[in-house]
């Protein structure tokens, strides 16, 4: 759980990092030193967005080794377990 709120929180960030090297992009022909913060930038931002598609695929990996636990005998659980459609994971 507290992974995957620093994961979103992080790519919100990156996002906002994202849009301002956007708009540093758009200011290289007014500001000629523009032009070499926006490649600092984009390195930078090019490093995190390949380590976040690496994070997707160990994710993914690890839902393909998770098993669907059965429908659980005692009605809460089985209430539970179809509130959250468990069983159409399967």
């Amino acid at each position: 759980d507290l992974f995957l709120q620093n994961l979103f929180s992080r790519i919100w960030i990156l996002n906002g990092d994202i849009k301002a090297s956007t708009s540093i992009v758009e200011s290289i022909e007014c500001d000629p030193l523009a032009l070499n913060i926006a490649r600092e930038r984009l390195t930078t931002l090019s490093k995190e967005i390949i380590l976040f598609d690496e994070i997707l695929g160990y994710l993914g990996e690890a839902l393909e080794m998770m098993e669907i636990p059965p429908e659980p005998p005692e009605q809460a659980g089985r209430s539970l377990y179809q509130r959250l459609e468990i069983s159409g994971m399967k």
